[in-house]
C-alpha cells in the first residue's frame, strides 16, 4: 500500500473515531456500558452473597441453622449453575451495549480491481440498540431469579430436614422409655407367670408392647438418620442443629405476627417475584417491538483504493426496513400478557392472604389442643402411677397397669406428633414468605 493510500485509509478511519469519541453514538452512552459492568460485578458477588440477614447466639440451633443455609446458598451446584446462566446473560447485555462502536470492513471483487475499506460509526438508531440491551439485561435479571428459586428448594430440603431429626429424636426418646418400661413389665409378669400367679396370655400382652415399640423406636431412627443425610447433603456436612426452635427462626425472619407476615410475603412471596420478573422482560420486549422498525443513522468513510488511485468519500446513511415486523400487534399482545400478569398477581395475592390465615388458624388451633394434650398426659402419668401403687398393695392386676402405661404412652406420642405439625404449619408459613431467599 502507498503512503497515500495509508494517510486515506488513516484519515477514513479518523474521521469515524473522533465522531465516536465527541459523544454522536447517543443511544448506549457510556454509563449504560458502565451499568452494565457493574451488574456483573453484583452477579458474581451473588453466588457468594447469600446472607440470610438472621444472626444468632454463636453454636446456637438457629445460628447453626442460619450458617448451614447461607453455606449451602453459596455452594451448591445448582445455585453456581444458575449463577453461571445469569453471567452469561449479563456478558450479552455488555457485547451488545459494546457493538455501538465503528465498524471497518475490507471489500473487493472479482469484476473491481480496487479494494474498498468502509468505517461506519452508528450515529443514531432511535433506541433500538438501548432498548435491545434492557431486553437481555431483564432476561438476565430473570436468570438470577433462578438463584431464588434454587435457594429455595435447598431451604425446603434443609428446614423439614431439621424438623424430622428433631422429631424423630423426640419419638425415639419417648420409645426407649416405653421399651424400658414395658420391658420391666413383661419380666415382671412373666415371673408370676412362672409360679402360676398370671398366664401366658398376661405375658403375651406385655411382650406384644415390647415389641410395637420396638418397631416404632426403630422406624423413628431410620427416619432420623435420613433426615440427617439430607441434611449433610445440602449443607456439604456442615453441623446439623437439634432443637431448632421454629418460633424464634419465624420472630427473626420478621413474621411475629399474621399482619407482619402479611407484609413480608408480599414482598419477598417467590411467586409475586417471578410475575414481577416476567413484567420486567414483557415491557422490555414491547419496547424493542415499538423500535423494530425504525430507522438506523450512520455516518460512514469510505476508501475505493485501485493501483492508480484513491478516492475517499465521507457522509450519512440511513438505514429502514421497508417491510419488518408487525410492531402495532405485537405490542398489543405484549399489552395484553402484562394485563394478564398483573390479574394473576391479585389473585395470588388473595390466595397468599387465605394460606397464610389458614397456617395462622391451624396454628393456633394446635397449639392450643397442644396444651389440652399436656394436661391430659400429665392425668395419665398420675393414675398409671397410682395403679403401680395399688398394684404394690394387690388391688389390681399387672395388665391393669401395663394398658394404663400404654395409654401414657399413645398420649406422649400424639403430644410429639402434634408439637411437630405446629412446626410444619410454621415452616409452611416461612417458605411462603420468602423471607429467607436473599
Amino acid at each position: 500500500m502507498s503512503n497515500t493510500a495509508g494517510r486515506n485509509l488513516h484519515n477514513t478511519i479518523a474521521i469515524c473515531s473522533v465522531l465516536a469519541l465527541s459523544g454522536c453514538s447517543n443511544t448506549v452512552k457510556g454509563d449504560d456500558t458502565r451499568l452494565v459492568s457493574e451488574s456483573i460485578t453484583s452477579v458474581l458477588i451473588a453466588a457468594d452473597d447469600a446472607d440470610i440477614g438472621i444472626t444468632a447466639p454463636a453454636g446456637s440451633p438457629l445460628q447453626l441453622f442460619v450458617s448451614g443455609m447461607t453455606y449451602a446458598y453459596i455452594t451448591a451446584p445448582t445455585v453456581r449453575a444458575a449463577a453461571l446462566r445469569t453471567i452469561n446473560k449479563e456478558i450479552d447485555a455488555q457485547d451488545e451495549a459494546r457493538m455501538f462502536r465503528p465498524s471497518l470492513l475490507a471489500q473487493a471483487a472479482t469484476y473491481d480491481d480496487g479494494v474498498n475499506f468502509i468505517v461506519e460509526q452508528p450515529l443514531f438508531d432511535f433506541g433500538k440498540r438501548a432498548a435491545r440491551v434492557a431486553q437481555i439485561a431483564a432476561e438476565a435479571d430473570s436468570e438470577r431469579f433462578g438463584l431464588a428459586i434454587d435457594r429455595d428448594a435447598l431451604l425446603r430440603s434443609g428446614l423439614f430436614a431439621v424438623l424430622e431429626a428433631d422429631h424423630a429424636r423426640q419419638l425415639s426418646l419417648i420409645h426407649q422409655n416405653q421399651i424400658a418400661d414395658f420391658t420391666l413389665a413383661r419380666n415382671q409378669v412373666q415371673r408370676l407367670a412362672d409360679i402360676n400367679v398370671l398366664t401366658e396370655a398376661d405375658v403375651r400382652l406385655a411382650s406384644v408392647e415390647v415389641i410395637q415399640s420396638e418397631v416404632s423406636l426403630a422406624t423413628a431412627d431410620i427416619n432420623g438418620a435420613r433426615a440427617e443425610r439430607i441434611w449433610r447433603q445440602v449443607t456439604d456436612g456442615m453441623d446439623m442443629p437439634r432443637n431448632l426452635d421454629l418460633g424464634n427462626l419465624t420472630d427473626a425472619a420478621g413474621l411475629e405476627t399474621p399482619g407482619k407476615a402479611l407484609i413480608v410475603t408480599f414482598e419477598n412471596n417467590l411467586g409475586l417475584r417471578n410475575i414481577d420478573m416476567q413484567d420486567i422482560n414483557m415491557e422490555a420486549e414491547a419496547n424493542t417491538y415499538a423500535r423494530a422498525n425504525l430507522p438506523t443513522i450512520n455516518v460512514a468513510a469510505q476508501s475505493n483504493m485501485r493501483s492508480d488511485s484513491v478516492e475517499t468519500r465521507a457522509g450519512l446513511t440511513i438505514t429502514f426496513a421497508l417491510l419488518g415486523p408487525d410492531a402495532k400487534s405485537r405490542l398489543q399482545s405484549a399489552q395484553r400478557n402484562r394485563e394478564s400478569l398483573q390479574a394473576n398477581a391479585v389473585a395470588l395475592r388473595d390466595t397468599l392472604k387465605y394460606q397464610l390465615e389458614d397456617l395462622a388458624v391451624q396454628v393456633s388451633d394446635t397449639s392450643a389442643l397442644v396444651e389440652i394434650q399436656d394436661k391430659s398426659l400429665s392425668l395419665l402419668r398420675a393414675r398409671a402411677d397410682d395403679l403401680k401403687g395399688l398394684l404394690e398393695l394387690g388391688l389390681t392386676s399387672h395388665p391393669e397397669v401395663i394398658r394404663a402405661n400404654s395409654d401414657v404412652y399413645e398420649a406422649a406420642l400424639e403430644l410429639q406428633h402434634n408439637r411437630y405439625q405446629i412446626n410444619v404449619f410454621m415452616a409452611d408459613i416461612l417458605l411462603l414468605s420468602g423471607a429467607l431467599i436473599p
